[in-house]
């Protein structure tokens, strides 16, 4: 079964009647029913077939949060087309990298971006289109067609026979956070794989509502809660990509009765200080997913008070290991608030000694190795790293972990960010769920930066929250209340926010360049 079931079972007499049901919302602005959403994808299919995209060609999408959005990536698979997903922020060096190296033959901008696509205007063979109306490529004598002719005559029919499960579907490139962006490659067996465990985990059914709250080209917005809701004839809303605000989020939430949400953990920090109002607001709501970093204890607690039937789930993953890996479940915020829960269904997770895949007793840390049906096909054009990341269907994360004595996988850090301090290993994720606990903690990342006599120092990076002081001094002295002397900071910075992916995760690796000096500076 391919992604084209979601859209080509639309209508169909043996399934659940849907064709006037809100398929998908844009907050509480704009939405598509099932039955306009069908005949719209079918429409951008002839249109797109009529440019000459056909089967395995790359067609790049650098879009704003949009319905359209939904119907061009429906249209592009349809047709056995690949949807390389690009990240709006990227600068227009890094942007060219993405559609170079994937070698898309057709980009798709919201004008806002054409500044960034001058480099377009010597590569004709490249087709250009915009998601509203003709703008022009500054630089460059070229303009991008206008989107009415991205919109067929005449809907085209889907084909008779589904893709292979294999067929590629969608690239997305990592989000960088050790260095050079890979595209993943996602297949058509992968999303609907990962849509259906979804719904055979959480219980999506069609009074579904569900909401998340980042952009599209990560699959935190997209393939997270929307696409199962879709799957199951619930109902998919999104947030705009830019400008977030917690009061529009609540209020959307609430407009939109959304049982199910996705939040990142600095979203649901801000989601408590709204206070009792969002007890009622919020009050259909039962399923909260959040994930990329820890949530501080005292935020759980508040969020529990506020909303006491609503399950906050914490999640693992990453996009080439099949997006969410790990699920928690209610009691382990309480119980084991370090861990990022058990497998989720159809997975299969082991922590690994060895290149090898040889797993280690409970409690040991290795590096966490994962298994499902979502995981990617593998990096595109990218064999060699392929080969060392794929392992007989398991995905080497380069994350470090352990399995508890509850069966649940607490994430210690990367690889890469382990400190090496004094001859003892020092992990991250450990300090940061300790110290995030400080009252006047808003955000915190460890970093180990370079020390001359005990080759690593441990160093926090600190965002305080408003209306809080907090100095270097009584940080330290905190950390010494709560942690081993060989885990307490020797340095302490205070910033106003830090490096982020899209899907929230820290750059840590910018961080180590800003400070490894800071022994010489301090």
């Amino acid at each position: 079964m391919d992604l084209t079931h979601i859209i080509r079972t639309i209508g169909d007499p043996l399934a659940s009647p849907c064709a006037d049901k809100i398929a998908i919302a844009f907050e509480d602005r704009d939405e598509v029913t099932y039955g306009q959403l069908r005949v719209d994808v079918q429409e951008r299919m002839s249109g797109l077939a009529a440019h000459g995209v056909k089967a395995g060609d790359r067609v790049a999408l650098l879009l704003y949060n949009s319905i359209d959005y939904w119907r061009l990536y429906f249209a592009i698979t349809a047709l056995g087309a690949i949807a390389v997903k690009l990240n709006w922020r990227l600068s227009a060096e890094e942007l060219q990298y993405a559609i170079t190296d994937s070698g898309s033959t057709v980009v798709i901008a919201n004008a806002e971006f054409a500044d960034r696509l001058t480099f377009l205007g010597h590569q004709p063979h490249v087709a250009v289109f915009s998601a509203e109306t003709e703008f022009a490529i500054p630089g460059t004598e070229r303009s991008a067609h206008d989107r009415d002719e991205l919109i067929g005559a005449e809907p085209m029919e889907f084909r008779t026979a589904p893709w292979p499960d294999d067929t590629p579907a969608a690239i997305m490139y990592t989000s960088g956070t050790t260095g050079r962006p890979k595209g993943a490659v996602w297949s058509h067996g992968n999303a609907l794989s990962y849509a259906a465990m979804q719904v055979m985990e959480w219980g999506f059914t069609p009074d579904t509502v569900s909401l998340t709250s980042g952009p599209f080209y990560h699959v935190g917005a997209f393939e997270n809660l929307l696409l199962p809701t879709l799957l199951r004839r619930g109902t998919a809303v999104f947030m705009q990509s830019t400008g977030f605000s917690v009061e529009r989020c609540a209020r959307v939430m609430g407009a939109r009765s959304a049982t199910r949400a996705l939040l990142y953990p600095f979203m649901i920090n801000e989601l408590v200080t709204l206070g009792d109002s969002i007890s009622d607001t919020l009050a259909p709501l039962r399923l909260l997913v959040t994930g990329g970093s820890a949530i501080a204890p005292s935020t759980v607690r508040e969020l529990r008070r506020l909303l006491p039937d609503v399950d906050l789930i914490q999640t693992y993953g990453l996009t080439e290991g099949g997006a969410i890996s790990t699920v928690s479940e209610p009691l382990d915020a309480v119980e084991e608030p370090e861990s990022t829960g058990r497998a989720l269904a159809l997975t299969e997770i082991r922590c690994c000694i060895d290149d090898i895949g040889t797993p280690l007793p409970p409690g040991q840390i290795g590096e966490v190795w994962v298994r499902s049906p979502s995981v990617s096909i593998g990096y595109w054009e990218r064999p060699d790293e392929t080969a060392a990341t794929f392992v007989d269907g398991w995905c080497r994360t380069g994350d470090l972990g352990r399995i508890t004595p509850r069966g649940r996988v607490q994430i210690t850090g990367r690889k890469k960010d382990m400190i090496r301090t004094g001859g003892e290993n020092v992990y991250p994720a450990e300090i940061e769920m300790v110290l995030s606990d400080h009252p006047a903690v808003s955000d915190i990342a460890v970093i180990g930066v370079p020390d001359q006599r005990f080759e690593e120092a441990v160093c926090a990076v600190v965002v305080v929250k408003p209306g809080h002081e907090l100095t270097e001094d009584e940080f330290r002295a905190y950390a010494r209340s709560r942690l081993a002397g060989f885990k307490v900071p020797k340095y302490v910075r205070i910033v106003t926010d830090l490096p982020r992916t899209a899907s929230g995760k820290v750059q840590k690796f910018h961080l180590r360049d800003t400070y490894s000096d800071i022994e010489v500076v301090a």
